[in-house]
């Protein structure tokens, strides 16, 4: 009994499932809760009153799907358990995949009933909600299927990062290890896209062309390791002009003092293929610079196993949230929705090959993952305000570490060891809390970001922004390390 309990302990996919499926069940009782007060005394259990008043339930009955939940995860335990003992390992992984799909098919189930009833909260975001479902866990489950060929593929092309020969002052890893991780999102993100997002769509044509030429741009720079950086910035740069010049582009900016600066005054127009065309100048230029941004600080939050998929998951789905919220305004928010659930399915499935002790990394391709986060904030209510807000602690780190580079006349770009996730690791916590202290970071921003959308959005960011660039600060001015 000992050794099984040991073998459960140290089962990595094991563990991530649970924890996923409790996530799942625990999303399900919370919604109910949420939603108690909304819901009518009578509920029906089969999506609508179509087969009469008798065929109604008292809402309590919707804890049946949690409870349901809970039913099978127990039996998942003891199939898992089962399997131990009998020496199946294939047997293991099948049931860790299933129970994930089958707790998220239970919230869905749950989440179609709500919908049909009443409408939800926040702007009544109602039956669109469950349209995101899909697609969401199409892209998730590519990625996860995907993953050990996308292993198998970065050993036989060499992309294999060598501690001994590749030397870099922020290295942690002791043994080769694959990169190209960007492979596992891009498969669950590209395959998802083309089935379920709109092609006729300039802006989504873009943001798609974008991401492919940043994958491979991660590709070639992890596979040479020798790319100037300059020349790197210079690539990702017209590569974010891409979308920025298909309509990926926000044309007002909010200011503290409640002006907005307008990007739409400089405009160039010219005549082609029978038609004139124009681009908003400032608008370009602030899309592309703000795509370069996020690409580069998100790219340096990416230092310990698991770290990235959490932080770029969930920013994900908060912007799909958002972008639901103000669908009825602006049909354009649909697509985005989609498309960031589709991110969000992609990058989270990777959290499977990258948690603690990962697989593969994710290497320089995680750029391609920040071009689609900034251009969804671009192009969703949400905007810069809740974007950065989302990001805000990565985003503080990256800001600390370009003025702590040039103090030290180095240039912005040069890798350091002085990151945020470096100096919790000086302190003593494990790779694993250091990714768990991300997600959560996250995760409760994302629900401020949820909760301030449309109201106090400015002193939120400067509260929480304060905060954090205050402990960052702290802990480069001081060089905090464990006694």
């Amino acid at each position: 009994m000992k050794t099984l309990l040991r073998n459960l302990k140290t089962d990595q996919k094991f563990l991530i499932s649970q924890t996923i499926s409790l996530g799942l069940i625990a999303c399900s009782v919370f919604l109910i809760k949420l939603l108690s007060k909304d819901l009518p005394d009578q509920i029906p259990l089969f999506f609508t009153k179509a087969w009469g008043e008798g065929q109604l339930l008292p809402k309590t009955f919707l804890y049946l799907i949690p409870g349901i939940q809970i039913i099978f995860s127990i039996f998942h335990l003891r199939i898992i358990t089962t399997s131990i003992k009998r020496h199946r390992p294939e047997y293991t992984a099948v049931f860790n995949y299933l129970s994930i799909f089958i707790n998220a098919l239970f919230l869905a189930f749950l989440l179609k009933i709500v919908s049909e009833t009443t409408f939800f909260p926040y702007n009544k975001v109602d039956a669109r909600f469950i349209n995101i479902i899909p697609p969401f866990l199409i892209s998730f489950l590519i990625s996860v299927v995907s993953g050990r060929y996308v292993i198998k593929l970065a050993y036989k092309l060499g992309v294999i990062t060598n501690p001994t020969t590749d030397k870099h002052p922020a290295m942690l890893i002791k043994a080769p290890i694959p990169r190209a991780g960007v492979l596992i999102f891009y498969a669950g993100f590209i395959i998802t896209a083309l089935l379920f997002l709109p092609i006729q769509s300039k802006r989504i044509v873009g943001i798609l062309i974008g991401t492919s030429l940043m994958t491979l741009l991660g590709i070639l720079d992890d596979k040479y390791k020798d790319i100037n950086r300059h020349l790197r910035l210079i690539a990702m740069a017209i590569i974010a002009a891409i979308p920025s010049l298909l309509g990926v582009i926000t044309f007002y900016l909010n200011n503290p003092f409640g002006n907005s600066v307008k990007l739409d005054s400089v405009v160039f127009r010219f005549e082609a293929f029978n038609s004139e065309h124009k681009i908003y100048v400032l608008a370009v230029a602030f899309s592309i610079a703000w795509m370069l941004w996020i690409m580069n600080t998100l790219s340096w939050s990416n230092g310990i196993d698991g770290q990235f998929a959490g932080i770029a998951g969930i920013a994900a789905l908060t912007i799909a949230v958002l972008s639901l919220r103000f669908a009825r305004i602006d049909q354009e928010n649909i697509n985005t929705a989609t498309l960031s659930a589709i991110t969000a399915g992609a990058v989270l499935g990777t959290a499977l090959f990258t948690w603690y002790p990962q697989k593969i990394l994710w290497g320089f391709g995680a750029t391609a993952v920040g071009l689609v986060l900034a251009s969804t904030a671009l192009l969703s209510v949400s905007k810069i305000a809740i974007a950065s807000l989302i990001l805000l602690v990565p985003l503080m780190d990256g800001l600390v570490a370009i003025i702590r580079r040039v103090s030290k006349g180095k240039s912005p770009f040069f890798g350091d060891r002085e990151h945020l996730h470096h100096k919790l690791l000086d302190l003593g916590w494990s790779k694993p809390q250091i990714a768990l202290f991300y997600w959560v970071i996250t995760a409760a921003l994302g629900i401020a970001a949820i909760s301030s959308s449309g109201k106090n959005t400015v002193l939120t960011i400067t509260t929480f922004g304060g905060i954090a660039g205050f402990v960052i600060i702290l802990f480069n001015l001081f060089n905090i390390k464990k006694k």
